[in-house]
């Protein structure tokens, strides 16, 4: 049937894509190219061939070597691609993916909470392992939404810094505080649990929204005392008239 052969012309197409992620020989394939490509395979192929034990198996390692071994670029575009791999409408693609690699982005999250990126680009990747986490936490089943929601919460909140004296800090605190006030509203029952259990991550997020409210009226006052301020002349004569 041509179904049959099409299926079969899709996998030997990703299996090709697979083998080249997987050598190691030293030639100058990007393996971030890789890993989107594999993405791309596991979301448009029909099941029957993403989720292919044989199939899945061998792109799964792939991921997982790539985020425990790759460089912090490919470690962010691996994570990228995994963000839309469980976000595949078919669970036999997703959910092998999320069991497998779910954890070691959980992980490598609260390590990096712990330590504290120095560098705009590891808290760029703390911020990519923090949306695939949002993912899955809005993936979970009811049941377990909340011990999710427990999970990055309280990570969310420990980045709220009321001056953040360096960039990647910046980035960190901005990105945290605009998540936790999505997230709260998107699952409340959720969100609330969490946050009456508690009382430190309540006093803590009620305390950075309070500064965050501060610096936004701070800078609307500057913006309307500029405005405010009398235009200066747009010409200048340059020649002195004071004895004419």
């Amino acid at each position: 049937p041509v179904a049959a052969r099409w299926q079969s012309l899709l996998a030997s197409a990703m299996l090709t894509v697979i083998e080249a992620a997987e050598q190691r020989d030293g030639d100058q394939r990007d393996p971030a190219v890789m890993l989107l490509a594999i993405a791309v395979f596991a979301q448009s192929a029909p099941p029957e061939v993403a989720a292919h034990p044989h199939v899945q198996s061998r792109s799964v390692d792939v991921f997982a070597k790539a985020f425990a071994h790759g460089t912090v670029e490919v470690q962010r575009k691996c994570i990228v691609a995994l963000i839309s791999i469980f976000q595949c409408s078919h669970a036999s693609v997703s959910v092998p993916f999320i069991h497998a690699l779910g954890g070691s982005i959980v992980d490598r999250l609260q390590a990096a909470v712990s330590s504290r990126p120095s560098t705009d680009e590891e808290s760029n990747a703390l911020v990519d392992c923090m949306r695939a986490v949002e993912v899955l936490l809005a993936a979970a089943e009811d049941t377990h939404r909340t011990s999710m929601m427990g999970l990055l919460v309280p990570l969310l909140i420990d980045l709220l810094v009321d001056n953040p004296s360096t960039s990647a800090l910046k980035i960190l605190h901005n990105f945290a505080l605009e998540r936790v006030k999505a997230i709260g509203p998107k699952f409340p029952a959720a969100f609330k649990a969490v946050i009456a259990a508690n009382p430190a991550l309540k006093q803590r997020l009620e305390s950075a929204l309070r500064g965050s409210a501060t610096s936004r009226a701070a800078a609307t006052n500057k913006t309307m005392a500029a405005a405010a301020q009398p235009a200066q002349p747009t010409i200048k004569l340059k020649m002195n008239f004071g004895k004419f």
